[in-house]
């Protein structure tokens, strides 16, 4: 969307004119990236992302699980 220059230069013109009151910006789920999953707690789903190249999905899924982040 923002590689259309028409769209691009459309919100610009907006924030310039004080017509946006806000931009979020938003990440993954946080189904499948919470931080609460790294911490060791019984009954709690485990860790199915992680940092340093496995943002999509650890290496060892489970079918339901990869799906998840795939979802996500």
């Amino acid at each position: 969307m923002l590689l259309d220059t028409s769209v691009c230069a459309g919100l610009i013109c907006a924030v310039l004119h004080d017509k946006v009151e806000a931009v979020v910006v938003g990440g993954p789920n946080c189904r499948t990236r919470s931080v609460l999953r790294h911490y060791p707690k019984e009954n709690a789903p485990r860790p199915v992302r992680g940092w340093g190249g496995e943002e999509f999905g650890l290496s060892d899924l489970s079918k339901e699980q990869e799906k998840q982040v795939t979802e996500d």
